[in-house]
This record gives C-alpha cells, sequence and structure tokens, in this order.
C-alpha cells in the first residue's frame, strides 16, 4: 500500500486482453486493403482476443433505402459478400460479431412483412457458414469496456 491506498497496478501486472476492434467492413462493400489493415495492425501489436464491432455485411438489396441500380441484386450481393467473408473467416478463426443494424436488415424485412423471423431465417452463422471460433452476439464486455454497435 502507498499512504494507505491499494498501488495501482502497472499495465505488466495486468491480465488484459489485447483486443482487436474490426470497424463496420459492410461486405461484399468492404475499403480495399481493410483486411491486410487489420491482420498487419493486430499482428503488431499481438492482439489476442477479436472483435467486430458490427455491420460485418451490408444487405444493400434489402435495405429500406432506395437501391443503387448498379449494385447487386439479393442474391447477386449474397454470393459475393459470401465469398468475401472467407477471407475474413481465414484471417481471424476466432472472433465476436457484434450484430449491427445491417446485419440484422433481413431479419427486420420479414417482420415488416409480418413474418417471425426465427421460423422463416435461418441464423446469421448457418447463412453466412460463418466457422465454429466465431460467436455472434448483440454485445459483449471485456476488460470492463463494452461493445455494443
Amino acid at each position: 500500500m502507498v499512504h494507505g491506498r491499494h498501488r495501482a497496478r502497472t499495465l505488466e501486472e495486468k491480465t488484459m486482453s489485447r483486443v482487436g476492434v474490426i470497424g463496420d467492413t459492410h461486405l461484399p462493400f468492404e475499403q480495399p486493403g481493410y483486411l491486410e489493415f487489420c491482420k498487419d495492425t493486430f499482428d503488431m501489436w499481438e492482439v489476442d482476443t477479436v472483435i467486430h464491432i458490427g455491420d460485418f455485411f451490408d444487405n444493400h438489396s434489402l435495405s429500406f433505402h432506395d437501391s443503387e441500380p448498379v449494385l447487386h441484386n439479393v442474391h447477386g450481393e449474397y454470393e459475393h459478400a459470401l465469398q468475401r467473408a472467407q477471407g475474413w473467416y481465414e484471417a481471424f478463426p476466432e472472433l465476436t460479431l457484434i450484430m449491427g443494424n445491417h446485419d440484422r436488415i433481413p431479419a427486420r424485412q420479414l417482420k415488416k412483412l409480418g413474418m417471425e423471423p426465427t421460423i422463416y431465417m435461418r441464423p446469421i452463422e448457418d447463412l453466412f457458414q460463418m466457422p465454429r471460433g466465431w460467436r455472434v452476439e448483440d454485445q459483449v464486455e471485456i476488460d470492463g469496456v463494452l461493445y455494443h454497435h
């Protein structure tokens, strides 16, 4: 103790995670080179926990907003996003995906039509063939930090 108080622990004494946060990728429309940037940065900082903060997928073709005619239709966007996701799955075999508003678009569209998403839609993990090491959450707390989209 220092002056009647507990001594603050140094970073070396703390057993905290090194969390790497991936921002909204909006597959299949992600920023070129972003995957490589994340891999290189996380390697450099010896990240041991990877969080994707939401909007892994864009779902533009299912959006409530007007679609851009030059972009993919629903099926084409899904196929292209699934293909683009493979690189992320390989780079980060263990990851927690926080569900973002774009990730929720298919379920919201089903609800708008009066359909129950849990009956008519596969879970996002199945739909996009996510590896076993990927968890999908609404939010997660790590070392006192809340991650939420």
